[in-house]
């Protein structure tokens, strides 16, 4: 993994593109974001598109988990918080998801997206919030505060022991870098993940 982290004593930081296509819009964001209170790690040779393995799904998948382990290796004493940034297409307007396995601190980020009006974008479900399980786990949407998930990243990753992982994944218009007004929602909801863990701290 060709990846990069400025500063030495922060103790959040933002990972931008994991894959390819999602480094423009990373980028974008983190030109946005004071350097002062958080760390962008840059992943200069991300995934390709999963159409490019031809089928052979097993490497991608290996790929994939090996940049994350290696990411993981790279931060794991070295932040508290661990947000990754990723984008997805939605054409009637921009929303995002949100995927933690710590529902306290889902909570916590519900509650500032409400203070921050974050969520009252062009509708409701502006912002959807995911917490992340185990594919084993008993714990069900109908009995949960918050949708349950499964991801292919790592355990160690999104359930680490030193650090809170959050992934955001920010759906554009079209493919692509986005534009200014998507680069400020996804700076605002970066900024209140920080906010929420913060608040938590």
């Amino acid at each position: 993994m060709n990846g990069s982290i400025n500063s030495t004593d922060i103790r959040t930081g933002l990972v931008i593109g994991i894959h390819k296509k999602e480094l423009g819009f990373g980028r974008q964001v983190a030109a946005i974001l004071p350097e002062t209170y958080i760390r962008i790690i840059q992943i200069d040779q991300g995934l390709p598109q999963q159409k490019s393995f031809n089928g052979r799904g097993y490497y991608y998948s290996a790929f994939h988990r090996e940049i994350y382990l290696q990411l993981h290796q790279q931060v794991k004493s070295k932040i508290d918080l661990l947000i990754d940034l990723h984008t997805g297409i939605n054409e009637p307007g921009c929303c995002a998801d949100i995927f933690c396995s710590d529902k306290h601190l889902l909570g916590r980020i519900k509650e500032t997206l409400n203070e921050s009006r974050m969520n009252f974008f062009d509708h409701s479900q502006a912002v959807r919030l995911y917490k992340i399980t185990t594919v084993s786990s008993k714990e069900h949407a109908a009995s949960s505060r918050f949708p349950v998930c499964h991801t292919i990243i790592p355990h160690t990753v999104w359930e680490s022991a030193q650090y809170s992982y959050v992934g955001l994944e920010i759906y554009l218009q079209e493919a692509g870098k986005g534009k200014q007004a998507d680069w400020v929602y996804g700076t605002g909801l970066v900024e209140s993940i920080i906010k929420a863990k913060q608040e938590r701290l």
